[in-house]
């Protein structure tokens, strides 16, 4: 057997035992296997830790009190509607009859307990990438489905904010050691790196899921998961290799769907250190960066789209008038003469100050078509004198410190960036002075003064503009430069039925799944 095969067989038979154990039996349920590229590190992933709530979101085990359909469009979710008492109030009526995985009803006490266990700075499971994001000042509940938020500031897109998958509603008999949602699933046991089992959950609000059991299994090797499909190991590809989509296209046995999403594949460029700090030497990266040239070959044609701004065209805050970077070659070179850099000794490769112009670019496994565009990119530099040095490390976090502390000059990255359908999401927490995600330590006064006004400004109209010199502005200084807008691929098998992307992003199972007999 493969080598690859034996280590996804060898976790699915874990997984099979800790179900045994669990008091699980599998002789007469239905089961769906998926392979995802990330999974969890802890046994009790609690949903309001780091980004745990994605894959709890993912896997159907928790709910938010609004989520995105499928038009991108907000709507309720637990809750029923929300009304703007004040610029800084919002009134939220909630679902009735939603129960909790304990079998606790959901009110108004447990979405103040949910909330507050994500902001308040001495919780465990404090986090302060979404308490900084939704600015919650106080919390009231007003009767048993009523609840009245009162946010720091205006936010107009506060709702949106509430999408954020980190801001499950849970019961309050959640523990240390155990969480309980809403989802039409409950999560059973997690085998940190490798998989997550959750069951049916039958007093679902929505109606008992059509299966009985979920295992989603981390696969990070692209390779690995082509194989694991192919033998029938898992039964849905959530992250399918771009790379291998022509060995499954035309098959009656396998379907496929690609989803655009808000997905950015993008290089964070260091601005304050090195060479890169000389907005020439950025610009000249971005014109060398062949996207065209990746879509076709590295996605397919299918797998995305070259990138321009930060956010998609498809997205309706994104400005159109940003023009897309050509891949220019020679006016990259003359660029780079303009900031010293180029071959003074005749040796094919570009130094600066005597010394060789050498990049060294980090990146990190999860994400398949990351790795084949960093290469293909790096190789079209070197034909043109830039040499580099590229690692994929299988810890992201340790990619960013290399590039954070200045050990790497360029960081390869993947954001989602409109998960909410909020335009300042991704703005707030990756290019604002000093927030959590800017690597690469970017400011720009004007950026966060047109930011703060976006997130005040309620008239649609208005916003609109606000966002548009924003993405100006990153286009301009390229604090970071735009690969490709990654599709969302997935390719199943035929048994599965009633699966379908969600263009979020943040939702992958549903309550609809089955499989046929």
């Amino acid at each position: 057997m493969h080598t690859t095969l034996r280590r996804t067989a060898a976790i699915l038979a874990s997984s099979l035992c800790v179900a045994a154990v669990s008091g699980h039996s599998l002789a007469d349920e239905t089961t769906i296997r998926i392979a995802i590229p990330f999974g969890f590190d802890h046994p009790n992933p609690d949903p309001a830790s780091g980004w745990n709530g994605w894959r709890t979101s993912d896997a159907g085990i928790t709910e938010t009190l609004f989520w995105l359909n499928r038009d991108l469009e907000l709507e309720p979710r637990l809750a029923e509607s929300a009304t703007a008492v004040e610029p800084t109030v919002w009134e939220i009526e909630l679902k009735d009859g939603v129960v909790f995985h304990d079998g606790m009803p959901m009110t108004a006490e447990a979405v103040e307990f949910s909330l507050n266990r994500v902001i308040d700075p001495e919780s465990p499971v404090h986090n302060e990438r979404i308490a900084s994001l939704i600015g919650i000042e106080d919390i009231e509940v007003v009767d048993e489905l009523t609840v009245r938020i009162e946010t720091a500031e205006p936010n107009a897109a506060f709702l949106n904010d509430l999408v954020d998958p980190g801001l499950a509603i849970l019961s309050p008999g959640t523990t240390a050691d155990r969480f309980y949602g809403t989802g039409p699933f409950v999560l059973d046991t997690v085998t940190p790196g490798e998989s997550i089992v959750s069951v049916r959950f039958d007093d679902y609000w929505g109606g008992a899921a059509a299966v009985d059991r979920l295992e989603l299994l981390t696969i990070t090797d692209p390779a690995t998961v082509m194989l694991a499909l192919e033998a029938g190991d898992i039964d849905i590809a959530a992250n399918f290799p771009d790379t291998d989509l022509d060995r499954v296209e035309g098959r009656d046995d396998l379907a496929m769907e690609a989803v655009s999403t808000g997905r950015l594949m993008f290089f964070f460029l260091q601005v304050n250190t090195g060479p890169l700090a000389d907005l020439r030497v950025r610009q000249a990266l971005s014109l060398m960066m062949p996207r065209e040239e990746i879509v076709e070959t590295v996605l397919n044609d299918l797998g995305g789209t070259p990138g321009v701004g930060i956010f998609p065209p498809t997205a309706p805050w994104a400005n159109q008038a940003l023009e897309p970077t050509p891949y220019d070659p020679a006016g990259a070179l003359a660029l780079l003469a303009e900031a010293g850099i180029e071959d003074s000794d005749g040796d094919g490769l570009l130094d600066q100050n005597g010394e060789p112009f050498r990049l060294v670019v980090r990146s990190y496994v999860g994400r398949p078509s990351m790795q084949p565009a960093a290469e293909l990119y790096l190789a079209r530099l070197r034909e043109h004198g830039i040499d580099s040095d590229l690692q994929v490390l299988r810890d992201w976090t340790v990619a960013v410190d290399d590039f954070r502390e200045g050990r790497a000059d360029m960081l390869m990255f993947s954001s989602n960036s409109a998960p909410t359908g909020n335009p300042a999401y991704f703005p707030n927490f990756t290019f604002r002075t000093g927030a959590l995600e800017n690597f690469g330590a970017w400011s720009n006064a004007e950026f966060d003064t047109l930011l703060d006004h976006g997130i005040s400004t309620f008239d649609a109209d208005e916003r609109a503009p606000i966002f548009d010199r924003m993405q100006e502005i990153l286009h301009e200084e390229l604090p970071v430069a735009a690969a490709f807008y990654k599709n969302r691929l997935a390719v199943w098998h035929t048994h599965v039925q009633g699966f379908s992307l969600h263009p979020a992003g943040i939702y992958l199972v549903n309550n609809t799944m089955s499989v046929a007999h």
